[in-house]
């Protein structure tokens, strides 16, 4: 197992989830034997790795190939007894999606998420893609705020502030892994070291002298408004595309994300992610 998974979180992953990858990926390879790929790269995110799962909740999948040729695809399966919903995509799906934002972050987004996976050596480019995706939203967000140099923690509150601009209703999911205090938690200290690199690593940051980081200019972005727009529609689009065109789709989500946190939850995390991008927080 320990050659199997990769990932920058694999060590805070719930061990019961870990020990079961090698059965899951079985179940998996069978129920998408009739997608034509070879190379294939599984990547498990969602509350299975954070170990706030319960026991209805979905395996959140994702796995990627090298055929262009064959577009993305949702796979709904079962695993014992368990939902599991698998996203297929190639490679170049996934590349369009961080650098000109094709799905909306429909794809790019599910890594911005704590993930494990395998073969190993993987993270560091699926990474790529939520930093081409997010940093310049980022960017604006702290721009908003009159910032110049932020720290790491910045940074990353600077990221979940520009998700939640397009996607409210992340905010059920941030509640239930970031409970306060946010500084506090395992994964949002590790999340802030991966999120961090991988900007470095993408030119979408810069390391100023006196240890902080600064947006570089490659986090520009041109039309906010329309660009914010046209992510959400993709998003959207896409979405309802994977739950057979049911219009229906962007209510689903929103009443399954709310189902386990409460108004009060949310907005505390809200807000505690605002001080944090402020500065007004402790490190």
């Amino acid at each position: 197992m320990e050659d199997l998974v990769s990932g920058p979180y694999r060590d805070l992953a719930a061990q019961s989830f870990l020990d079961a990858i090698p059965r899951l990926i079985d179940t998996l390879s069978a129920a998408t034997e009739s997608i034509p790929a070879e190379d294939r790269v599984w990547v498990f995110y969602g509350s299975r790795i954070t170990g706030t799962a319960t026991a209805a909740s979905d395996f959140d999948v994702m796995m990627l190939h090298r055929e262009d040729e064959v577009p993305p695809t949702r796979v709904g399966t079962t695993y014992r007894d368990a939902p599991v919903t698998v996203y297929s995509l190639p490679w170049s799906a996934l590349y369009r999606d961080g650098q000109d934002r094709a799905y909306g972050g429909y794809f790019a987004l599910k890594l911005f998420s704590p993930f494990i996976c395998t073969p190993a050596d993987e993270a560091a480019e699926l990474l790529t893609s939520v930093a081409r995706f997010l940093a310049p939203l980022a960017a604006e967000a702290a721009g908003r705020l009159d910032a110049i140099t932020r720290t790491r923690h910045q940074i990353l509150a600077d990221s979940y502030l520009a998700f939640l601009d397009i996607y409210p209703d992340f905010d059920s999911y941030v509640a239930r892994v970031l409970e306060a205090p946010v500084l506090a938690s395992p994964w949002w200290r590790r999340q802030a070291q991966v999120i961090v690199e991988a900007y470095q690593q993408a030119q979408m940051i810069d390391r100023t002298v006196d240890g902080r980081y600064a947006y570089s200019r490659q986090a520009a972005i041109g039309d906010l408004r329309h660009e914010r727009a046209i992510a959400a529609a993709r998003f959207w689009a896409f979405g309802a595309v994977c739950h057979d065109s049911d219009v229906r789709f962007p209510d689903f989500y929103r009443d399954k994300a709310r189902q386990r946190t409460t108004v009060g939850q949310r907005q505390r995390v809200y807000e505690s992610l605002q001080r944090i991008s402020c500065g007004r927080a402790g490190r």
